[in-house]
């Protein structure tokens, strides 16, 4: 349920899931590629803190586990916290503690952190262990997720082709969405859960955020471009509608193929 930040390379390869920042730094640098879709609204993560950290200003002088500096998750961190009233540069000090969720949650257990900046199933595995939520990073950024992206090529050379793609996707959003006997099955095998507690989580979770017509969020992706600025910040010169191809979810949207998947 996660995104690789890897641009594609191979001439064989159409269609792969790669995050908005890295398809705009890509298209920047002279790539083609295009987001046809964005499946949901927001990224699924949260911050999770010590029981004794009860609100932002409880952060101050503490210190955060990111999956890396400048990564993604210390993006997130950063804006989030500028968001509530702290300077991220002066208030809080923020530490790589591994890539894996399982790594930044065994920091907090060890009291290496105090807080650590997860994805779930990660959050709902601290909760278990007696951490809270001091954000859920869903509801405070407008931050779209999980692209369905391809080269520009690609859509010249064999529209059909990207069209069946998206078909096939949609009709695996509806599956997942409408069946929650598969949406488990899925859950387990693709996050490699065990615990019954954390998979219909998991679940609830992921199938509420997908989106059944997944239009690319161009007013969400604002903060993919203050992302990008920290390395381009010619990236101000464009607009979130040269990084997208709209087109064929408004095909099958128009088409009435969206809304035939849920029975209407």
């Amino acid at each position: 349920m996660r995104n690789t930040d890897s641009t594609p390379r191979s001439s064989h390869l159409d269609i792969i899931p790669i995050a908005t920042p890295t398809v705009i730094a890509a298209d920047l640098a002279g790539a083609d590629m295009a987001i046809l879709a964005h499946t949901m609204p927001a990224v699924v993560h949260a911050l999770m803190v010590r029981p004794d950290i009860k609100k932002p200003e409880d952060l101050k002088g503490k210190k955060i586990g990111v999956s890396s500096l400048g990564s993604l998750t210390d993006f997130l961190v950063r804006s989030i916290a500028k968001k509530k009233g702290l300077n991220p540069d002066r208030d809080i000090t923020l530490i790589t503690t591994g890539g894996s969720d399982t790594e930044r949650i065994m920091s907090l257990k060890a009291g290496a952190v105090e807080a650590a900046a997860v994805s779930h199933p990660g959050y709902g595995l601290a909760r278990k262990m007696g951490f809270s939520m001091l954000w859920d990073s869903a509801k405070e950024l407008d931050y779209p997720w999980m692209e369905i992206t391809t080269r520009r090529a690609a859509i010249k050379n064999d529209r059909e082709l990207i069209t069946q793609y998206m078909k096939a996707h949609l009709e695996g959003i509806a599956l997942f969405k409408t069946n929650r006997d598969f949406g488990v099955k899925v859950i387990k095998k693709t996050l490699r859960l065990t615990d019954d507690d954390l998979v219909n989580e998991s679940y609830d979770i992921f199938s509420k955020m997908f989106i059944p017509a997944p239009y690319p969020n161009h007013p969400g992706m604002k903060i993919s471009f203050e992302y990008v600025a920290m390395t381009r910040n010619d990236v101000w010169g464009h607009k979130p509608e040269e990084f997208t191809d709209p087109s064929f979810v408004t095909e099958l949207d128009k088409s009435g193929f969206i809304k035939s998947l849920y029975g209407k």
